[in-house]
């Protein structure tokens, strides 16, 4: 009895597993009046200068997901569908982060700045502040590091993903909310943020290329009514 018992109650936590684990909707017609995708934006920047840096992506916006963007950029496909409805949800969000340790990389042989050892960390985060140290920043909910060794090693080159996390996931029942959710020419009044940072293990400066790449589970809703052509 014992033994079946046990195994009852496994069965109950892998369903349980099951229930709570985030999966990607299929895609529906455009001709419904909501239509859920997967979008994807990708961008690049470069430091070179300070110790540290942050890079804010927002988690639930694919109208502009970099905020130290100037100019409006919006994931991939998110204007084409803007035309066809008024308003959108992003339910989901992932991120992939590729770091590359450029330190000396044009100094010729024998390389320089073989001292220089980088860590990048990145976590889903309600706040826009950016840690004040390394030490604060593995602190952090759900954090994931990874060491970018020196120039010409083999791990000069290091690539993270973090899997999908829900706007529930990150601020509850208030993800329901409008202010989460926006028209399809603005950012949600409110949001959530990835948290890219990148700090120096030894105190020297940066010198690094950073690639990333989000992709959005966004839902657009309230279809726009297109006037028939004449």
């Amino acid at each position: 009895m014992k033994s079946s018992s046990n195994s009852t109650n496994n069965n109950r936590s892998r369903n349980n597993q099951r229930r709570n684990r985030y999966r990607q909707p299929q895609q529906k017609l455009i001709g419904d009046r909501e239509f859920r995708t997967k979008l994807t934006f990708g961008t690049t920047v470069v430091n070179t200068s300070g110790a540290n840096a942050q890079h804010l992506i927002r988690g639930n916006s694919a109208y502009n997901p970099a905020v130290w963007e100037s100019a409006v950029r919006p994931a991939l496909g998110f204007q084409q569908l803007a035309d066809l409805y008024n308003r959108y949800e992003c339910k989901a969000s992932r991120i992939e982060v590729t770091l590359l340790n450029k330190a000396g990389s044009t100094s010729g042989f024998p390389p320089t700045d073989l001292a220089k050892t980088f860590t990048l960390v990145v976590f889903p985060s309600p706040y826009v502040h950016a840690p004040a140290s390394l030490q604060n920043a593995l602190e952090q909910p759900g954090a994931r590091y990874v060491t970018c060794s020196p120039p010409r090693t083999t791990g000069a080159v290091r690539k993270m993903t973090f899997p999908w996390v829900s706007s529930r996931e990150m601020i509850g029942t208030d993800a329901d909310d409008e202010d989460y959710k926006a028209g399809v020419t603005q950012n949600p009044e409110r949001v959530w943020l990835w948290q890219v940072c990148i700090y120096s293990l030894t105190g020297s400066q940066l010198d690094v290329a950073c690639m990333i790449k989000a992709e959005y589970d966004t839902l657009f809703y309230d279809r726009a009514r297109v006037p028939p052509a004449t």
